[in-house]
C-alpha cells in the first residue's frame, strides 16, 4: 500500500477497478500533480486503519 500526500483534496476519482490499466492511471495522474509518494507507519498491536479505494 502507498499514500500520496495531499491527493484527497482532488475529491472522486471515478469508478475503476483495480487492474494495470487503473495503476497506470493513478500513477500517471500523481505524477502530472506532483504529489509526493510516502508509505504507512508502523502500527502497534491494537491499533487499526481503514481504507476506502
Amino acid at each position: 500500500m502507498r499514500f500520496a500526500a495531499g491527493s484527497h483534496r482532488e475529491g472522486y476519482l471515478g469508478d475503476m477497478p483495480i487492474s494495470d490499466d487503473s495503476e497506470a492511471h493513478l500513477e500517471e495522474f500523481l505524477r502530472a500533480c506532483g504529489f509526493r509518494e510516502g508509505s504507512g507507519q508502523a502500527m502497534a498491536a491494537g491499533d487499526a486503519t481503514f481504507h476506502y479505494g
